[in-house]
């Protein structure tokens, strides 16, 4: 019975870790972003995140370099002495920001404790992505950014690997080769 006990305390004790949900390539080192349960995690530079239908705060592993990640406030709240349930959800937010290798980022977010007062403020939510090796904070804007490449002429895929391969550092290029061997 004790050795019973001790397992499922261990696996009661994974279940609540914080998944790891790699937004990265297989030789891809990152940053990663902590999301709290009341955030969910939409997009990472144009990727949609998988995450299961009901999830506790979740870490990304996201990409070094310039991210683009967008996310929603969305809460579940009981109404009518609990025999009803009312869905919160902002609009989308985008943030911007220069992801560092193996930094830590984490969004943080308001979370009201009332139905009522969630519905006041979902329109005007406090939120912004907290840099922890720096504090810096760096505020999201409302909505999603459409035009990722505006300005960049459409090219013919052979022309864009050339485009892009000269702007590439030679880690990028390094990775690269890797990705093309396992393929």
């Amino acid at each position: 019975m004790r050795n019973f006990l001790l397992v499922l305390l261990v696996a009661l004790s994974a279940g609540c870790a914080s998944p790891i949900i790699k937004m990265t390539d297989k030789y891809e080192s990152g940053a990663y972003i902590k999301v709290p349960t009341h955030v969910r995690a939409l997009e990472v530079n144009g990727r949609v995140v998988r995450t299961s239908l009901i999830t506790d705060a979740i870490t990304l592993e996201v990409p070094a370099g310039r991210t683009e990640f967008v996310y929603e406030y969305v809460n579940i709240f009981d109404t009518h002495h609990g025999d009803d349930h009312e869905e919160v959800r902002s609009g989308k937010m985008t943030v911007i920001f220069n992801a560092k290798e193996f930094n830590n980022y984490e969004i943080v977010c308001q979370n009201p404790d009332s139905y009522e007062e969630a519905q006041k403020i979902v329109k005007n939510i406090k939120t912004h992505l907290l840099h922890f090796e720096s504090g810096i904070k760096t505020k999201p804007v409302k909505g999603q950014i459409e035009e990722r490449f505006h300005g960049i002429k459409i090219m013919e895929p052979y022309e864009e690997l050339k485009h892009w391969w000269k702007k590439a550092t030679q880690k990028e290029k390094d990775n690269f080769l890797k990705w093309t061997k396992d393929q």
